[in-house]
């Protein structure tokens, strides 16, 4: 993924697997799920938009 590259492994530095795993847990987690918009979810970030869709689904199924 571009994104994770230019974003994160080209400044980071590991030290061993278990870092890099740990590092990149973190970051997809955390600042790419939660702090990051995105311009094709109408700048939501992913978080959001999982929450909108899971919400959208949720009223829908009980309204039935």
């Amino acid at each position: 993924m571009r994104t994770v590259k230019e974003e994160h492994v080209d400044y980071s530095e590991y030290w061993d697997f278990e870092d890099v795993y740990q590092q990149l847990k973190h970051w997809l987690e955390v600042v790419y799920m939660t702090d990051r918009i995105h311009e094709a979810l109408d700048y939501l970030t992913l978080a959001e938009f999982e929450a909108a869709v899971l919400a959208t689904r949720y009223t829908l199924l009980n309204s039935a």
